[in-house]
């Protein structure tokens, strides 16, 4: 059949075949409409403008890394789902310069990490605003000297990094806004070593030294201060400036004490499984604001209890008493692993998640894992 002069001819970019679409309104033959079927199949199988330019962009996002605050949340989910599963692979430099540059995150959770060595462990510094770092399960963590970098941090959980040495876990007395310390079964852990450190974190609030080897005398010294001043509170006021009471520097003046020992902001105290008695809870009732105590597993026992809950309103479990906090939510937190600055700030209602966030969070905490991973495998230049 003699084709019309009308008709347009078009070339297939990948096989170089001529193709025709008829223009004059006339039938086509059958193998000529196949050919037409594929050719619209092709057509709709190719990459479209935005898939184009999205692929380019993550080819050269370290360029753009300063722009992806200006730019909705979902279109950077995009890119960094393309950047993260580009190939060639993003480099060391490349991941490091992207987090600096566009990832400012106040919370970072790197449970279940697999172990990296020490240079890995170093890119955490990179994060200086920081405010909550997670690192529980870290069994193969030996070193925190990446701690004095993060200025910022109020929340340090530690919990199961069972093999960090003495030495390491002195730099958390580093971090002057700390407000919550997990150290649950940090085997280092001992009564002189947490008094020391506990004592120069003057803002914390929330204290987990569980299943450790501390004992009554960590809880006599943290708490000293608050018994001191009410003790003082019940004395004469002129006679208290006469007193002079007796430690182990000497004689000092009570005011001189006031001052030196201040009420501790300790008000969240997990003491699961150590070695305190009913001598450590008592000592505890001189803590003006308490919120939570956790005793179970210790030798304390539940009657020792009775008079502190009385006192600062305190409700325990059904099944056991020797776990008591202001409230419900607390109780939960605590069951369900929070840490004690979560546990604290528990609400009754859910609060509204952006579905789009938490994703780019998890795509920058990939990333960021990523980083650490990579960092612990390549040979330093």
């Amino acid at each position: 059949m003699e084709r019309s002069l009308l008709n347009c001819r078009f070339p297939d970019v990948e096989t170089g075949k001529q193709y025709y679409e008829p223009t004059d309104g006339k039938s086509v033959t059958l193998e000529n409409e196949a050919s037409n079927k594929r050719r619209r199949t092709d057509l709709y199988e190719r990459p479209s403008l935005m898939q184009l330019c999205v692929h380019q962009a993550t080819l050269i996002l370290p360029q753009l890394a300063h722009q992806l605050r200006f730019i909705p949340n979902d279109l950077v989910v995009t890119l960094l789902q393309g950047f993260l599963r580009r190939f060639p692979a993003p480099s060391l430099s490349e991941l490091k310069f992207v987090c600096e540059a566009s990832w400012n995150p106040q919370n970072l959770s790197l449970c279940g990490v697999q172990p990296i060595n020490s240079r890995g462990v170093q890119c955490i510094s990179i994060l200086p605003n920081l405010v909550r770092l997670d690192l529980r399960g870290w069994s193969w963590l030996m070193n925190l000297d990446f701690l004095p970098g993060l200025n910022c941090l109020e929340c340090l959980v530690l919990r199961n990094c069972v093999h960090l040495p003495p030495e390491a876990l002195l730099y958390i007395r580093e971090l002057p806004q700390l407000q919550c310390l997990d150290v649950e079964n940090v085997s280092a852990m001992t009564d002189n070593l947490a008094t020391y450190i506990v004592s120069g974190l003057t803002r914390l609030r929330a204290l987990n030294i569980g299943y450790t080897c501390i004992g009554d005398s960590l809880v006599e010294v943290l708490t000293y201060g608050c018994r001191l001043h009410t003790w003082a509170s019940h004395q004469d006021e002129t006679r208290v400036e006469d007193i002079k009471l007796v430690t182990e520097s000497g004689h000092h003046g009570v005011e001189t004490l006031l001052r030196q020992y201040p009420v501790s902001s300790l008000v969240y105290w997990r003491l699961q499984s150590t070695q305190i008695t009913d001598v450590a809870v008592a000592h505890l009732l001189a803590i003006p604001d308490l919120q939570l105590l956790d005793v179970r597993l210790t030798n304390a026992t539940g009657r020792s209890l009775f008079a502190l809950k009385a006192m600062r309103k305190l409700i325990a479990l059904p099944n056991n008493a020797k776990l008591a906090a202001r409230t419900n939510a607390m109780l939960a937190g605590v069951l369900e692993g929070d840490c004690g600055c979560r546990a604290m700030a528990r609400q009754s209602k859910a609060s509204n998640s952006d579905a789009v966030t938490d994703e780019l969070d998890a795509l920058w905490q990939q990333a960021f894992v990523q980083l650490l991973q990579r960092a612990s495998s390549e040979t330093p230049q």
